[in-house]
């Protein structure tokens, strides 16, 4: 019959293991205070704000985001006249204008408008505005002569925009913003410029009387 083996503690195994020194053995507690520390992490810096703008207040083409009909049909019946076109070509829907747009052999300008918003119930506002120009390069360097260095740039896309509240190295694309495209067409420069804050109203659902089916 298999006898068990004990190991027995002697007095001095005893005294060390209570030895307010006692470093746990191999595999003790103060291993790790022995151990190698890893390397410091390098902060990184924070990102640059970027140049914020209020892209509501450009003209582009003589229009600008948030004007209404009457001054954006004038403002572009100027323009076209300015580059010799022989007027403002418009699109109409249910009776109201929803676009303009005037064109030479170099440029293009195109006018997108939306009714019944929330700013203004009773009148169309200019939402978007599109330009086009033959020389990219030209475009540009108009466009930072004009309105100042872009907020952004990558890739062939210059954009100007207002920062982010909370992230001032980010633009906003929910408030009113203008890009420059270099890059999709190589041999035409084409600015947006769009106020996505310009929505059609939500309208009530009309209450039902009792008795209604």
């Amino acid at each position: 019959m298999a006898q068990a083996s004990f190991t027995i503690l002697e007095d001095a195994d005893t005294q060390a293991y209570e030895s307010p020194n006692y470093d746990g053995g191999l595999y003790g507690s103060n291993v790790q205070d022995n151990l190698p520390k890893p390397p410091a992490t390098e902060e990184k810096p924070e990102p640059e704000p970027i140049h914020s703008v209020d892209v509501g207040q450009f003209s582009v083409a003589g229009i600008r985001l948030g004007m209404d009909l009457n001054d954006a049909l004038e403002a572009a019946n100027k323009h076209a006249e300015q580059r010799n076109i022989n007027g403002v070509r418009t699109q109409s829907r249910d009776g109201k204008v929803t676009g303009m747009a005037w064109a030479n052999s170099n440029e293009e300008v195109i006018v997108q408008l939306i009714d019944d918003t929330e700013a203004a119930p009773d009148k169309s506002l200019v939402k978007a505005i599109r330009y086009t120009f033959n020389n990219p390069d030209s475009l540009v360097a108009g466009a930072i002569e004009k309105y100042g260095d872009p907020s952004t740039k990558s890739n062939g896309k210059f954009i100007w925009c207002a920062a982010k509240s909370d992230v001032k190295s980010e633009c906003d694309m929910r408030a009113a913003w203008m890009q420059i495209d270099t890059y999709t067409v190589s041999s035409i420069g084409i600015l947006d410029a769009v106020d996505p804050t310009l929505i059609k109203r939500l309208k009530q659902l009309p209450v039902e009387k009792d008795g209604d089916t």
